[in-house]
């Protein structure tokens, strides 16, 4: 990472390629994980959606601690980290949404 998080920030792919995605997947894992067990009996709709925000979250939190090992804090790892973090969850709270009409 040479350019600071202020500058990657000021980008607009940063928000729309680089969170948009984040967001997505975050999204996409939660409710893969969760509504089949909710939809189908398999759990109550309030497990079932803890499963699948922790799940979300887990791997979420796993692929950004990979992604980001040797990088020098200086160079906004920690804060780029914690952006992708909050907009994977997001995603996470979204994709679990439909089980709450159960």
């Amino acid at each position: 990472m040479s350019k600071s998080i202020g500058d990657r920030m000021k980008r607009p792919e940063f928000w729309y390629a680089d969170q948009l995605s984040h967001w997505a997947v975050g999204t996409a894992i939660s409710a893969a994980a969760s509504l089949p067990l909710a939809f189908t009996g398999v759990l109550l709709p309030a497990p079932a959606i803890f499963v699948g925000l922790l799940a979300s979250w887990a791997i979420g939190a796993t692929r950004e601690l990979l992604q980001n090992w040797n990088d020098a804090p200086s160079a906004g790892a920690v804060e780029d980290t914690q952006i992708d973090l909050v907009f994977w969850t997001l995603g996470a709270f979204t994709g679990v949404a439909p089980a709450l009409w159960i």
